[in-house]
């Protein structure tokens, strides 16, 4: 398993993050352009999409900086108890 920024889990929970957040650019983009426009520039939203993936994976590396860096949350990891094993 990998250390830090390098391990499989961040880079995992920053991909599934950046998917959402790109998502969320597309919409939004398409809607202000819609609004704005009357119709949709796909150029316009596709940079809407690059900027919001770029940004979203900035603030996963920095966010390693801050709380647990095996993830790309901000937050500390709360102790969690063991789990408990399945029945033989």
């Amino acid at each position: 398993m990998g250390r830090g920024m390098w391990s499989k889990e961040f880079w995992k929970d920053a991909i599934e993050r950046a998917v959402k957040t790109a998502a969320q650019a597309a919409l939004a983009s398409i809607g202000a352009v819609s609004w704005a426009n009357g119709g949709v520039t796909w150029g316009s939203t596709l940079i809407g999409l690059g900027i919001g993936v770029g940004l979203s994976f900035l603030t996963s590396i920095l966010s390693s900086l801050v709380g647990d860096s095996r993830s790309a949350s901000a937050l500390p990891v709360a102790d969690q108890p063991a789990p408990i094993p399945p029945p033989a």
